[in-house]
């Protein structure tokens, strides 16, 4: 796994305008290269040393693997988890963003290190745009489990779950509108884009 980081920073720096968003791109791609994606094979106790032997994972491997690539890389990355908004969503979802700073104001002796979060998607190789739906940031999948508890005794219990994702439509005075019939699903979402 370093082999991989320190030759994508080799190769980066070689490049007429290197920069950490594009490095931290860099990674990703690489990663997503490496990686298959084959659900039911990992789960949420699989660490992303074992999610990079075996080069297979889902989205939760994925981004654990993406933000190792970038604290190897001394990018400060955090792992965020929430829904993508297209029709047949069903499951949540993992992606990360890594601290990008403003290479422009960097060289200025009295400004501040600057800079922004970027939100990218190891799984799909692109970025987070305004489909991604954030529900929580922690350091990792522990840190933002969607249910986490103790229950100590003798009655056994099971949770269900339902994931629909609608887009909240104003009417010509600002106010909501809800329903299924607010615009076919067709027009709202589009696949993600493989780069």
């Amino acid at each position: 796994m370093h082999e991989i980081v320190q030759e994508t920073i080799c190769n980066h720096k070689q490049q007429l305008s290197p920069s950490t968003g594009s490095l931290v791109f860099e990674l990703v791609q690489r990663l997503r290269a490496e990686m298959h994606y084959i659900p039911n094979r990992t789960s949420v106790c699989t660490t992303a040393q074992e999610a990079w032997v075996q080069k297979y994972g889902v989205c939760q491997d994925y981004a654990h693997l993406a933000l190792t690539f970038c604290r190897l890389a001394d990018i400060p990355a955090r792992y965020v988890s929430g829904f993508i908004a297209y029709p047949k969503a069903t499951a949540m979802h993992a992606w990360i963003e890594a601290f990008v700073s403003w290479e422009s104001m960097s060289n200025t002796a009295n400004a501040p290190e600057l800079g922004f979060w970027v939100a990218l998607d190891p799984t799909h190789g692109c970025y987070a745009d305004e489909r991604y739906i954030t529900v929580a940031i922690g350091r990792d999948y522990s840190n933002v489990k969607p249910v986490s508890g103790s229950f100590l005794g003798v009655a056994k219990a099971s949770v269900t779950s339902r994931c629909e994702i609608q887009e909240l439509r104003e009417d010509k005075f600002g106010s909501p509108i809800f329903g299924k019939d607010v615009c076919p699903a067709s027009q709202l979402f589009h696949p993600v884009s493989h780069p």
